[in-house]
């Protein structure tokens, strides 16, 4: 799809939102405090923040599966509250975290069941039906799974159907809380991905919670952050970083975030100072492995001088020799960085890192 041709609107909204719980004798828990967020079509927001802070709350209040305790939701422009279960569904679709047990169903059936706000419970699909559910399969790239039995699939390709479902429904708004949960590495990457593609290429509003901080930094057009005292920011990941609020949301003592490559890394004790030369791919995964073990191998502080030197040397067809000398004229050549890492690890600490006593 050309999305040059899909129009930017306005598809949810929500006027100082706050949500919570409310136990019994009236007693209120306020979870979230009033917002007002907005997304537009073509738009992944991807909702981040530590455990406990109320991110699935916060998005089961938005989708309408609990009441607001305050303020509302306005969806394609009318207020979410309003509409009827159907018309709700014609407009807003939700993969939630659990495993949902279908029973024996082939993963065309499963998909299918999306078109109930369309159809009504009798189920019966038309012509058109039948073309929107096996475009929402194509769309999540499961034309492979549709003759599958769902309880063979793994949770990868469960997971591509039930989007595949929320597609079905055609709505104007998706709303996944933690569809990464059980996925593999592969999968998640690929999952992100695809929300990616269905916001940007089918004109969705798509809203995602998720605790993989890394892929949503990678994806997402607006990140709403809260922190652990529910306090939401909200920006362009990039916005994020460079405020520092990720950082102090997800910081700790053993890690720290990086804002240029919007990853975050363990901030491991300091083993000494190195030193690398050479160029390429074989360089650059040297300076990762030095750094993993605990070399500093950034510019050096003034009047420090290197405790370690790695000259790298391609020697063809993605090889490389890693020759090292340290501070005490030693110098040895490594076949590989594994035996480099080795090599460093066997040193014995450096007197002047140690500290005093």
């Amino acid at each position: 799809m050309d999305t040059s041709t899909v129009a930017t609107r306005t598809v949810l909204s929500t006027s100082q939102l706050a949500s919570g719980y409310r136990a019994r004798r009236r007693v209120e828990r306020v979870v979230v405090p009033p917002v007002d967020l907005t997304v537009a079509s073509g738009e992944l927001v991807t909702l981040l923040g530590p455990n406990g802070a109320g991110k699935s709350t916060l998005l089961r209040t938005i989708s309408g599966v609990q009441p607001a305790m305050s303020g509302g939701v306005t969806l394609l422009g009318d207020p979410l509250d309003g509409l009827g279960r159907a018309e709700r569904a014609r407009r807003l679709a939700s993969v939630l975290t659990e495993r949902v047990s279908v029973g024996q169903l082939a993963g065309y059936d499963l998909v299918a069941l999306g078109r109930q706000p369309h159809t009504g419970w009798n189920g019966v699909l038309d012509e058109r039906d039948h073309r929107v559910v096996a475009d929402a399969i194509v769309a999540v790239g499961g034309a492979h799974l549709a003759e599958r039995d769902i309880g063979e699939l793994s949770d990868g390709e469960r997971q591509r159907l039930m989007i595949a479902r929320a597609l079905a429904q055609e709505p104007a708004v998706l709303i996944l809380d933690e569809p990464t949960a059980f996925l593999d590495v592969t999968s998640r990457i690929e999952l992100g991905a695809l929300l990616q593609r269905l916001a940007h290429e089918r004109g969705l509003g798509v809203v995602c919670s998720t605790h993989d901080l890394d892929l949503a930094l990678a994806t997402a057009d607006t990140v709403w952050l809260l922190d652990v005292d529910a306090h939401l920011s909200i920006g362009a990941p990039e916005d994020l970083a460079l405020t520092g609020a990720i950082g102090t949301v997800f910081g700790t003592a053993d890690l720290e975030f990086d804002a240029e490559r919007g990853t975050f890394s363990r901030r491991p004790e300091i083993a000494g100072f190195a030193a690398v030369t050479g160029d390429g791919l074989p360089t650059r995964l040297c300076v990762r492995a030095l750094t993993r073990i605990g070399y500093h191998t950034d510019e050096l502080p003034d009047g420090v001088a290197p405790d370690v030197t790695v000259d790298v040397r391609e020697t063809g067809r993605g090889a490389a020799e890693f020759v090292v000398a340290t501070n005490g004229s030693d110098v040895v050549a490594c076949p590989d960085l594994r035996t480099l890492c080795e090599q460093l690890r066997s040193r014995p600490t450096l007197d002047r890192l140690a500290g005093p006593g």
